[in-house]
């Protein structure tokens, strides 16, 4: 889902990014993401849910921290995507 919505960030958060002329307000929110991504990862160790050695369960504690930190993972994928498909295209022009 995450390289779904990468691929299509600038449909979906395209008007978002134009209402926030400050750059850097950007560049702190995707880098905030970006960290919670990389700690809910490591904490749930997200890779063995995905390769099916801990099953597909999902729940593991309180379900309103859970949903958070599962958010997070798919958008710091989201964010990444976005960025290695951009920097194709730019490649590719």
């Amino acid at each position: 889902m995450g390289l779904h919505l990468g691929i299509n960030y600038d449909a979906m958060f395209g008007k978002l990014s134009k209402r926030i002329k400050n750059s850097l307000v950007i560049f702190i929110i995707k880098s905030l993401v970006i960290m919670c991504g990389i700690y809910s990862w490591i904490k749930l160790d997200f890779w063995k849910h995905l390769i099916g050695k801990y099953g597909f369960s999902t729940y593991n504690g309180i379900i309103i921290i859970n949903i958070l930190e599962y958010i997070s993972i798919v958008l710091m994928i989201t964010i990444a995507t976005d960025y290695i498909y951009k920097r194709l295209k730019k490649k590719g022009k």
